[in-house]
């Protein structure tokens, strides 16, 4: 659990802020059922679905490719002239701003 622990504070970083919450085993029934099948030997019903992770899903545990993040990116309006002129290398109207932008 540490090594996902660290994930979340590493992930948390980019975010300037987040909420965890607890949610008990008895709220949470289809969790619950889930961790019960894990720890039996039941067969699994029929509307349930299995995947053995053979390799572990966090940084830190020896893993040869690290998982994929996604970042939603927000674009603040006056950033918006300064990354067409960088992307599409198109200039807004306006002799100072021109120049402001190229500069």
């Amino acid at each position: 659990m540490a090594a996902y622990i660290d994930e979340v504070d590493e992930i948390a970083k980019c975010f300037p802020r987040y909420e965890v919450k607890n949610i008990r085993r008895y709220d949470n029934t289809s969790v619950d059922m889930l961790t019960k099948l894990g720890s039996g030997r039941k067969p699994i019903t029929p509307r349930i679905f299995q995947e053995h992770l053979w390799t572990p899903s966090v940084k830190g545990a020896n893993l040869a490719v690290s998982p994929a993040k996604e970042v939603m990116v927000i674009t603040l309006a006056w950033t918006k002239p300064y990354l067409d002129y960088l992307i599409d290398q198109t200039l807004p109207e306006g002799e100072v701003l021109v120049r402001q932008i190229v500069r």
